[in-house]
C-alpha cells in the first residue's frame, strides 16, 4: 500500500537523480547565448560566452556549426542591423527637431520682442494723451475736510479760496470744474482728500499755481501746509515718486533739484542746470 511505503524506499527515491529532458537544456543553452549576444551588442565586445559557443559551434561562415546555431545568428545579425539602421534614422530625426525648435525659440523671440517694443509704444502714447488732458488741471493737497460749505460744489470754494486767502482773482468761467478725490468707505479726516481743479485754459492754471505757491511758502492754512502741483497720470506719478528720495539729497545739499516733464529730475548748481543721474 502506499501508506506503508518503507523509510529506506522513500530515501534512495529522493537521492536518485532527476533525468533532465535534452531538449530543455539545448533551449537554455540557446536563451543564455541569445543574452549573452545582446549584451556584446550593445558593448561593442564579445562576451567571453560567446566567444566560447563561436569557437565550439564555429560562425556562419562555418558549414560544421549546428543548424539552430547558424539560424540564430543570421536572425540576430539582421536584427543587429535593422537596430543599427533605426538608431541612425532616430538620431537624424532628433536632429531635424532640435534644429526646428531652435528656429522656432529663435523667430518667437524676435516676435515676442517686436511686439512688446509696440506695446510700450503704444502705453507711451496713451499716457501722454492722458497728461495732455490733464495739462489745465491743478490738485490742492491737505485743504481740510469740510472747509468747502457744499462739498458737491468745490469750483465755488476754489473761486473764494483764491481770492480771500491767496489773493488771486480768477475770473468768472475760468474754472471748468473742481472735485475732491472720490472717498471709498470712511473719510478719514487727518488725512484730507486731494482737492482736483480744471481751468479753462493753461493760461491761467500756470498763473494760479504761481500764485499759490508763493502764498503757501508764507502762511498756513488752518495751521495746515497747503501743498499744490500739477496733474499727471499714474505712470508719471509713479516714477517722480522713485525719485523723491534723490531730490530730497540735492535739497539738503543746497541744490535746487526740480522736475521736467514727465519725470526727469534737474538740479540747479552754481547757476548752471544739470540732469540728475541714477546709478
Amino acid at each position: 500500500m502506499p501508506g506503508n511505503q518503507n523509510p529506506e524506499s522513500k530515501k534512495r527515491a529522493s537521492q536518485t537523480p532527476t533525468k533532465s529532458n535534452p531538449q530543455n537544456k539545448q533551449m537554455k543553452k540557446s536563451l543564455d547565448f541569445n543574452d549573452d549576444k545582446l549584451k556584446a551588442s550593445a558593448s561593442g565586445t564579445l562576451s567571453p560566452r560567446v566567444e566560447g559557443q563561436q569557437e565550439k559551434h564555429g560562425s556562419l561562415q562555418d558549414t560544421n556549426a549546428p543548424v539552430w546555431f547558424r539560424r540564430f545568428e543570421e536572425r540576430f545579425n539582421g536584427f543587429e542591423e535593422r537596430f543599427n539602421d533605426l538608431m541612425v534614422a532616430t538620431r537624424e530625426e532628433i536632429r531635424e527637431v532640435k534644429d526646428t525648435l531652435e528656429f522656432q525659440t529663435s523667430e518667437n523671440d524676435r516676435k515676442f520682442s517686436k511686439i512688446e517694443a509696440e506695446l510700450k509704444h503704444h502705453l507711451d502714447l496713451i499716457d501722454d494723451l492722458e497728461n495732455r488732458s490733464r495739462r489745465n488741471n491743478l490738485v490742492f493737497y491737505n485743504i481740510p475736510e469740510g472747509t468747502e460749505p457744499d462739498p458737491s460744489n468745490c469750483t465755488e470754494f476754489i473761486y473764494q479760496f483764491m481770492d480771500r486767502f491767496v489773493g488771486y482773482n480768477i475770473e468768472p468761467g475760468m474754472i471748468q470744474r473742481a472735485h475732491r478725490t472720490p472717498a471709498h468707505g470712511v473719510i478719514n479726516k487727518a488725512k484730507p482728500r486731494p482737492m482736483h481743479c480744471c481751468f479753462l485754459n493753461w493760461q491761467t492754471k500756470n498763473s494760479v499755481r504761481k500764485a499759490a505757491v508763493a502764498k503757501f511758502k508764507e502762511e498756513k492754512f488752518k495751521d495746515r501746509k497747503l501743498f499744490v502741483a500739477d496733474d499727471f497720470s499714474k505712470r508719471v506719478q509713479g516714477k517722480r515718486k522713485e525719485l523723491l528720495p534723490a531730490m530730497k539729497m540735492l535739497r539738503d545739499e543746497g541744490k535746487k533739484p526740480f522736475f521736467k516733464f514727465p519725470a526727469i529730475l534737474k538740479y540747479v548748481e552754481k547757476g548752471v542746470v544739470k540732469d540728475f543721474k541714477t546709478t
